[in-house]
């Protein structure tokens, strides 16, 4: 019956789910196996994150110390404190190295020109790594204020602004494809 269905899908969707599986299929395999033990890119995206959210809260906070500490137990992470108190930890899953994968493995899966897939890819990174950002800035200040809205913000609002962004960034993609078949 599966296959059935499968058999009838259009053309066009059939190909962009075989892709779609090959690269989650792909990705999963090279981040589990290769990527995760040595924690590349993670490391290095977690540390861009947190330096970044350091550097927003510096600017918020202009006479307090505002430092960043490493830590590996039991998650490795990377800790932002407000003079010698901590305020929140950066950990691997808040790097947004997944929300990169998610929205390039759209695009590679979905036709189109490697030019336009280069530019949509840099475009929609760079919005991502902005927001990210911005997420875990206002997370801190949020923790710094003791609101209780914090883990509302960091498990749904945020997701739902993100996600939100890139799949607009995904129609517009999209749309292209549309303009240039007319």
């Amino acid at each position: 019956m599966a296959i059935s269905f499968f058999k009838n899908m259009p053309p066009n969707l059939r190909k962009f789910l075989l892709r779609s599986i090959l690269f989650f299929i792909v990705w999963k395999l090279l981040y589990h196996l290769v990527l995760y033990p040595i924690r590349i890119p993670d490391k290095q995206l977690t540390h861009i994150t947190a330096y970044t959210t350091q550097k927003l809260v510096q600017l918020h906070y202009p006479n307090d110390v505002i430092r960043i500490e490493a830590t590996h137990h039991p998650l490795p992470k990377e800790n932002i404190f407000k003079n010698n108190k901590k305020i929140v930890g950066i950990a691997d899953g808040c790097n947004g190295l997944e929300l990169y994968v998610l929205y390039i493995g759209f695009l590679v899966c979905f036709p189109h020109t490697l030019k336009k897939i280069f530019a949509y890819a840099l475009t929609g990174v760079a919005t991502i790594f902005i927001l990210n950002t911005l997420r875990s800035y206002v997370i801190t200040l949020l923790n710094i204020h003791g609101s209780s809205v914090s883990e509302v913000a960091h498990h749904y609002i945020f997701k739902i602004i993100i996600y939100g962004v890139m799949f607009l960034l995904w129609v517009k993609y999209t749309r292209l494809n549309e303009k240039n078949e007319h």
